[in-house]
């Protein structure tokens, strides 16, 4: 009987090869691409999502710095002229009063200036580079002057004196504050492109009081730069600072990094270039190519110590 044996299977090479077959060059660059299109995307996402965290940390500080300036300035510029009084002889108007200490306005601004040499007190007005922005000082009793002291108020810079004047400018990219106390000027606040300070003036009362007419400010009746408040002055008998109601502060300050934007060319606002633009009510704008972000603040504080005359109303 001859032995079984079991079948045989015989291999075929060229069919075992089409069941391993590979993929093809094209099939290849397809998967590449769409590998690529995936991680550009990702990239993508991760880059904008970076780029919107850092803008809005930078926001976020540059609004701080504003915030803080102007909460420096509202102090100062809300105590202008503050002083104990005193009863005076009468003049063509009348019995007026007087401040004890502080003579002078409590106010004074330059246009596109500087103040020529604060450290000693003079506060007059030198002409400064194109753009370099306003100067404001703001001058103030800082305690009693008879009677029980109440608390000495500071300068901006944490010094003590009678009377304190706290100036403000920009000097380069910065917004410094000058103490008189203190004697010299700090920066307060960086990255700082614009500084420009309006005032709002009862020109009719002042315009009357040149006659010999006109009671204490009032009300505003028209914003001016500091030049425009300065030539009110035709016959000093007055000083037209003395009828500045309110201030208006604008500051823009920009991101320290070029290219925290996301698109290269921003619109922002600016602040108004004259007087006369701003009471328009409108909103001026500008471009920049620089991918910066800006933030323009615009705030007016009214002035709290006009109800009587300073030392520098009273009648010659």
């Amino acid at each position: 009987m001859t032995g079984m044996h079991p079948p045989t299977t015989t291999a075929h090479p060229a069919s075992a090869r089409r069941g391993q077959r590979g993929r093809t060059v094209v099939e290849l660059m397809i998967s590449i691409a769409i590998g690529m299109a995936v991680v550009i995307g990702v990239v993508a996402v991760y880059t904008n999502a970076s780029s919107a965290a850092r803008s809005g940390v930078q926001l976020s500080d540059i609004e701080s710095q504003s915030a803080i300036a102007l909460r420096v300035m509202q102090s100062s510029i809300q105590m202008a002229g503050y002083g104990d009084l005193s009863g005076d002889a009468a003049s063509a108007l009348g019995p007026r009063s007087r401040s004890v200490l502080l003579a002078g306005p409590g106010i004074v601004g330059c246009e596109n200036g500087r103040f020529n040499n604060p450290a000693a007190g003079d506060f007059n007005c030198v002409a400064a580079p194109a753009g370099a922005g306003d100067a404001l000082v703001l001058r103030f009793q800082s305690d009693k002057a008879t009677g029980p002291a109440q608390g000495a108020l500071r300068d901006c810079l944490g010094g003590a004196q009678p009377v304190l004047a706290n100036a403000f400018w920009r000097d380069g990219a910065n917004l410094v504050c000058f103490g008189n106390a203190v004697g010299n000027a700090q920066p307060m606040i960086g990255d700082v492109e614009e500084f420009e300070v309006l005032y709002g003036v009862d020109e009719q009362a002042f315009a009357a009081r040149e006659q010999l007419l006109g009671p204490p400010p009032q009300r505003i009746t028209r914003l001016m730069n500091a030049a425009e408040v300065a030539v009110l002055d035709t016959t000093g008998y007055s000083n037209p600072w003395d009828y500045v109601i309110g201030v208006q502060v604008c500051i823009r300050i920009a991101t320290t990094q070029a290219g925290t934007a996301l698109a290269s060319n921003v619109t922002f606002n600016r602040c108004p270039a004259t007087a006369a633009e701003a009471m328009t009510g409108a909103t001026p704008t500008a471009t920049a190519a620089d991918g910066r972000l800006r933030r323009t603040v615009v705030q007016t504080f009214m002035l709290r110590n006009r109800g009587v005359g300073n030392a520098s109303q009273a009648g010659a």
